[in-house]
């Protein structure tokens, strides 16, 4: 009967659940980016790879007169869903970067102290990383890989909500050590 009317503790040092959940959120979104960037296939993306045209395609262009065109074939102009393979490090880099956030906000949420510390200290990495990646995409871009356009905005994005996440879970440090020094002046 009492058992079931004890509170958890609180969190320690001012930890609060809210940092906790942003981190999920913030592993859940950063598979969604990873899950978007290998599943569109923007204009101009060229086809280097065989395996995406159908027998009949390379069926037909061999009978046909090989032109310089034929071996510069591209995406649509309207890009295509589809797996696009060259993104697969924006799987894997979202895949690692999303299940570190996860387990560290899951963490936070069984409150170690701990892995505040932890996810600031990756969270600044990927931030680094995105911004780096992002001054790459549209450089790209800019000297015409127009077809680059999507994955610069994909990393662009991640790397706003990175800095934005990296702010959060640094100002609920700062009052975790506020909370602290008032707790023991006390």
């Amino acid at each position: 009967h009492s058992a079931c009317n004890v509170a958890p503790a609180p969190y320690p040092g001012g930890m609060r659940p809210l940092t906790g959940i942003i981190m999920i959120c913030y592993g859940l979104f950063l598979w969604g980016i990873a899950i978007a960037a290998v599943s569109y296939i923007p204009a101009g993306t060229p086809l280097e790879e065989p395996t995406r045209q159908s027998q009949a395609e390379v069926a037909a262009v061999e009978s046909a007169d090989a032109t310089p065109q034929a071996a510069e074939a591209s995406v649509t102009e309207f890009g295509q869903l589809g797996y696009n393979a060259k993104a697969k490090t924006a799987l894997v880099s979202g895949g690692i970067a999303g299940g570190l956030s996860l387990l560290w906000g899951f963490l936070i949420l069984s409150r170690q102290r701990w892995a505040v510390v932890t996810a600031i200290a990756s969270t600044l990495l990927f931030s680094v990383a995105f911004a780096w990646r992002t001054i790459a995409g549209w450089t790209a871009y800019s000297d015409g890989a127009s077809h680059k356009w999507y994955a610069a905005t994909l990393i662009s994005i991640m790397c706003v909500v990175s800095l934005v996440v990296l702010l959060i879970l640094i100002m609920d440090l700062l009052d975790k050590k506020q909370d602290v020094e008032e707790t023991q002046a006390a």
